[in-house]
């Protein structure tokens, strides 16, 4: 009932708009915040024991509405940036509630779905390479698809390398094998929202494909893929991304970053070291372990943000984070967040340059480089425009807001881990500000990094 409400209004508001830029906006607001609160309000005041209801309860189980949280803030874990935690699933906790974790992955599907037509014909290439120099007849093709969240893209993805893989075999007049679709993520990953996509997908290859393509078998294989998930050679094809660039744990000996959350241009040397030391050793590690799973012979193709220069400050990289700590900054100010917990926090995440990423494979040596491209994106994933070195007023608007929400997506979990969640809704609205005051100034962009391995 509060859904359809909230949509109800959302369309009121987007029919009287004065202006196209003024509708395009209002389509891009976020309401699942409100009805969040409003669902959890609207059980609380409706329960007869008249008690608060943790968020992570409520979620889980909507029916219980007992809980020892107190009234005036949602139960949540503190995340600080000098405690261990063991891969990226303690990092990202957050994403384990089922709500939380599709809308994130909602508001990435823009960026994901350019990030894959642009892999594509990496994709492709090593694919049909594959195929014409392996003279052994491959009876069943094993796909493993690695962080692949649960969004309709994750499907789309496996549909692909299949299309591929059948047109590889009529070029070499083969019989298309059979296919076994491994999705990895996190053991919070919403692995079921997957599996109820399954039968449109079925229906969708047995529609396109008929009796031509060989029958598609979809498993789950959760856990982190910094450590081992399939047996000794098993698979011919590994594919991930947009997942690289997270690291498994926040880096150690953060402590002087002070009032930064990422690298900045006033993060001392030891700070820029434990970043690279860390994605150096994560990177290793998963190398090593696909290493001991991937065929000789078969590929992999990896996409993951990057930086543009060797700078470890370059604004491509980390001038976002850099006006989210301002954000945070400026609430400080006014009494609304506490300095000590802007100093403890810090992003788990890394963007390595593409020289990095080049001397790590070729340092680690199981793999050889077929393939290794950068291209840029906006940092609007609805923003096509790439003449333009900065935005009108009107138009950063809008980028702001959108830039925002993509911020929001893969950040939101851990502030509310380590703020709580009272403050959120005020932090994205301030920092869609602060982005689109910059987009105005200068249009920004980000990179990723496409490289395409053969096993040695």
């Amino acid at each position: 009932m509060t859904f359809i409400w909230h949509v109800w209004k959302w369309r009121n508001k987007i029919l009287p708009a004065s202006s196209d830029a003024e509708a395009i906006a209002i389509r891009h607001e976020d309401i699942f915040p409100s009805v969040q609160r409003l669902s959890l309000l609207w059980a609380y005041n409706g329960s007869s024991k008249k008690v608060f209801i943790s968020w992570k309860n409520w979620i889980l189980n909507p029916g219980e509405l007992a809980s020892s949280s107190p009234p005036n803030c949602y139960s949540s874990s503190r995340f600080k940036s000098n405690e261990r935690h063991s891969g990226l699933f303690k990092a990202l906790e957050g994403y384990q509630y089922a709500l939380g974790f599709r809308k994130a992955k909602f508001r990435e599907l823009a960026m994901d779905e350019t990030v894959i037509l642009k892999t594509l014909p990496v994709l492709k290439h090593a694919i049909k390479d594959l195929f014409s120099h392996d003279p052994a007849f491959i009876q069943c093709f094993r796909i493993a698809d690695l962080g692949c969240s649960s969004s309709k893209n994750t499907l789309l993805v496996a549909f692909n390398i299949i299309n591929i893989v059948d047109e590889a075999c009529k070029e070499n007049d083969r019989k298309a094998p059979q296919f076994e679709v491994c999705l990895n993520d996190l053991y919070g990953n919403d692995f079921n929202n997957i599996f109820k996509l399954l039968p449109d997908f079925y229906a969708k290859l047995k529609k396109e494909k008929g009796e031509n393509s060989g029958p598609c078998f979809v498993l789950a294989v959760p856990g982190s893929f910094y450590g081992r998930l399939f047996p000794d050679q098993s698979l011919h094809l590994v594919h991930s991304s947009y997942s690289l660039h997270w690291l498994s744990q926040v880096p150690e000996g953060l402590e002087d970053n002070r009032l930064n959350i990422y690298l900045g241009k006033t993060s001392p040397p030891n700070v820029f070291q434990a970043y690279e030391k860390q994605f150096h050793m994560d990177f290793t590690m998963f190398l090593q372990m696909r290493s001991k799973e991937i065929v000789h012979g078969g590929r992999m193709v990896l996409a993951l943000l990057c930086r543009s220069m060797a700078d470890l400050t370059s604004n491509d990289s980390g001038y976002k984070w850099k006006l989210l700590a301002q954000t945070l900054l400026d609430m400080v100010e006014e009494g609304l967040v506490q300095e000590s917990d802007i100093i403890s926090f810090n992003m788990p995440l890394y963007f390595p340059c593409e020289d990095e990423v080049r001397t790590i494979i070729l340092n680690e040596g199981s793999f050889s480089i077929n393939k290794l491209d950068v291209f840029q994106g906006n940092w609007d994933p609805y923003d096509t425009d790439y003449t333009n070195m900065k935005d009108s007023n009107e138009a950063s608007q809008i980028h702001g807001k959108n830039a925002a929400n993509v911020v929001r997506a893969v950040s939101e979990p851990l502030l509310t881990s380590h703020f709580g969640n009272s403050i959120v809704e005020e932090v994205f609205m301030r920092y869609g500000k602060y982005v689109a005051e910059h987009l105005a100034k200068k249009k920004t962009r980000y990179y990723n990094l496409v490289v395409s391995l053969t096993k040695l």
